[in-house]
């Protein structure tokens, strides 16, 4: 339980104990105070924009109306109430549950419950989400760089009825809903891929000689639908009054030019906004989804300094010579057309990678520019402009990595699939002997676990395939006589099945050869495989929440239950979202002591013996709110994992 003192200038201060308490939030003045260690500490609250104190782990919000609330550095769980909610679980790995169904009275976009995820701040979990252009939820993405749906499918697996989106390389997004859920499911609608400020505004002149400021940004590719839906920004001041509005270009980069700037400081914040046409009135709907951080400029008194060089322009890949997968910088075009920004009347010089060679040059208008460059060779290039006005020299450009993919020779493939050059290079000891790269592949590499090309793992391969793994067979040798027929996957980096679909010109033919000699020089878009358990799981292993958690795991394609038996307890990975390791060992210094797995140790003793596997999940409370698992006698967190997440049933929490 918690103390409460009631202090004379107002809030209360709210003291809890060492075990699992319940705090009840009535202002926003109220201070929750809690011990690191101790219990499991819940917040209920009927207020909006609360955040959760230190040390306490749950937040449930209550009441009837719209309501929001952020989590804390924790591993938190998050609930909200039967309103459309805004829920951002702040650092740590979190579970978001909104409860909020699709709020549409008056709105001609739906709009449920609001997820926050921000770059860098954990592998969220969010349940019970209704995707769909009708299912009103909405996953806010701040601090990452999409711009399409496309893109972001792009990261997507589907395992166990979830849909896991690989964000980062440290971090993963696994969304449940009410039924099972499909990548196909979501829509551009689902997702907020905010709008964001790029670079320092930048002062110019006007054609009367007042100074203005060039705005540039990023947000969500312009894209209208057949009903006039579609995403666009819009630019306000620092008092949040709307200056005007953008929309992007086939590269998801918008620029806005704003009114004469008196002298002084000026702040701009860019709000993604969504738009939508009324079936039923004819006029056109916009709804502000969510606001960047504000950039500042300050505009000097008097006439600018004439001394000062022109800024740094930007420096991109045009869309027209972006071949195959849009935004990767790859191309098969030797003279590819690079654009950006820069000071107007500017001279851009675009250089190659050892910065003195001369590609191209043009003179900017209207604060923009274009080059078609001077014909490159195949490989890596390093390219930069710089901009001059008369001596003046602007800083160069932040370096664009290029990659110009022409077709491979013949000769670099001896035997199918089998890349002699790539397999040089990566076996170095092999190269010093001097000896033939396909005949030590064969006799002894891929028993050595060396890779016969870029996409192809052989303890990847071998460890989802058990049965080629008995075989004693080349792996290799097998995927290409058998394996791709199969519809098995050379590596996580490469999937047979999606690269097929995705490249029907390929069709009939083994996908992974194809790529190797003709689509890799045509950046044909490639897809990554989704790994799969190879042997029985365990009753508390999630196998997509394990792969999503532990990428080394999923690269070697080993089964996560072998896995976690054999090393994954020992190093402190959880086998799902609500086990949690740490703290069951924290919790039972027992079982520390005795040195045994927690979870074998949880489904033997621990749940009968009223212990819970985390601060977000208790045996008892699910037991007490479901009664026919009680009377069942069946393990309370085995069987949420089971049925009670599809079955929305009530964790017990309050």
């Amino acid at each position: 339980m918690s103390t409460a003192i009631s202090p004379l200038n107002g809030g209360r201060i709210i003291s809890g104990g060492p075990g699992d308490d319940t705090h009840l939030v009535s202002d926003l003045s109220d201070q929750v105070i809690e011990a690191p260690g101790g219990g499991t500490d819940t917040v209920e609250t009927w207020l909006s924009g609360y955040t959760l104190p230190d040390n306490v782990e749950s937040l449930r919000l209550t009441g009837t109306s719209w309501s929001s609330g952020t989590g804390n550095a924790l591993n938190n769980a998050i609930t909200g109430n039967a309103q459309p909610n805004i829920l951002d679980g702040g650092a740590g790995d979190d579970v978001l549950m909104g409860g909020g169904s699709p709020h549409e009275a008056g709105h001609v976009i739906p709009r449920g419950d609001t997820f926050i995820i921000r770059a860098g701040e954990g592998s969220d979990t969010i349940l019970g989400f209704h995707p769909g252009d009708d299912g009103g939820d909405l996953i806010s993405l701040p601090g990452f760089d999409y711009r399409s749906l496309a893109g972001l499918l792009a990261t997507a697996t589907e395992v166990d009825g979830a849909v896991v989106f690989r964000l980062s390389e440290t971090q993963a997004l696994t969304v449940r809903g009410e039924i099972a859920l499909r990548a196909a499911d979501f829509t551009a609608r689902d997702f907020d891929l905010t709008a964001s400020l790029t670079g320092t505004p930048r002062l110019e002149t006007d054609a009367q000689g007042r100074t203005v400021a060039v705005l540039t940004g990023r947000a969500e590719i312009y894209a209208p639908t057949p009903d006039d839906q579609y995403t666009l920004v819009y630019i306000k001041d620092a008092a949040g009054t709307k200056l005007g509005e953008a929309t992007t270009d086939a590269n998801g980069i918008w620029h806005f030019t704003t009114a004469p700037l008196a002298e002084g400081t000026h702040a701009f914040t860019a709000t993604s906004v969504e738009a939508k046409r009324s079936p039923d009135d004819g006029l056109m709907h916009f709804f502000e989804v969510s606001t960047s951080s504000p950039l500042a400029v300050t505009v000097p008194a008097g006439p600018a300094e004439e001394e000062v060089p022109p800024p740094a322009p930007t420096l991109l890949l045009d869309a027209a010579s972006d071949t195959g997968v849009a935004g990767n910088n790859i191309t098969a075009d030797t003279t590819p057309i690079l654009h950006g920004t820069a000071a107007t009347g500017s001279t851009v010089t675009l250089y190659g990678t050892d910065g003195v060679t001369v590609l191209g040059t043009a003179t900017a208008q209207n604060g923009a520019w274009s080059i078609t460059a001077a014909e490159l060779a195949g490989g890596a290039h390093n390219l930069v402009a710089v901009a001059s006005l008369g001596d003046l020299r602007s800083d160069p450009s932040a370096s664009l990595a290029l990659v110009i993919n022409l077709p491979r020779a013949a000769e670099d493939f001896p035997t199918p699939g089998f890349d002699r050059d790539f397999y040089l290079v990566r076996n170095a000891d092999v190269a010093a002997a001097g000896m033939d790269a396909l005949e030590h592949y064969q006799q002894f590499g891929w028993r050595e676990g060396r890779d016969p090309n870029a996409l192809f793992d052989v303890t990847y391969y071998l460890d989802q395939n058990p049965d080629v793994a008995a075989s004693g067979l080349d792996p290799l040798q097998h995927y290409m006589e058998f394996g791709w027929q199969e519809g098995r996957d050379p590596s996580l980096s490469f999937s047979t099945g999606l690269y097929l679909a995705e490249n029907p010109e390929a069709a009939g033919g083994n996908p992974l050869l194809h790529y190797l000699t003709i689509g890799q020089a045509q950046d044909s878009p490639t897809a990554g495989a989704t790994p799969h358990a190879t042997a029985p799981q365990g009753p508390l292993m999630d196998a997509a929440f394990y792969f999503a958690r532990n990428p080394d795991v999923a690269a070697a394609g080993m089964d996560p239950q072998a896995h976690f038996d054999q090393f994954g307890w020992r190093e402190g990975r959880d086998p799902n979202a609500w086990f949690d390791l740490d703290y069951y060992l924290a919790n039972n210094a027992d079982v520390a002591a005795a040195g045994v797995n927690p979870v074998q140790h949880y489904l033997e003793f621990g749940w009968t013996e009223h212990r819970d596997p985390s601060a977000a999940f208790s045996g008892d409370a699910y037991l007490a709110a479901n009664a026919d698992v009680a009377a069942a006698g069946v393990n309370p967190l085995a069987h949420y994992l089971q049925f009670g997440i599809g079955e929305n049933r009530d964790l017990g929490l309050g």
